[in-house]
């Protein structure tokens, strides 16, 4: 059976991040890849609302006394 390693970040308090790695099946690797994937899809579809979105007017104009101050 063909595993793969996925990598563990675990942060203790004050301590360096370190890796373990845990070995995965193709099933679970593929199961994390789609996970993943269908993750990013999400995040892109709300942020680009966002993007999309007008900037409202008093921010600019608070961006407009930045610019002259």
């Amino acid at each position: 059976m063909n595993s793969w390693w996925f990598e563990d970040r675990n942060h203790g308090g004050g301590e360096s991040a370190t890796a373990s790695r845990l070995p995965c099946s193709d099933l679970e690797a593929g199961a994390v890849a789609a996970a993943g994937q269908a993750i990013g899809l999400q995040l892109r579809a709300v942020y680009g609302d966002a993007v999309r979105e007008p900037v409202p007017d008093r921010f600019l104009e608070l961006l407009e006394k930045l610019d002259n101050a």
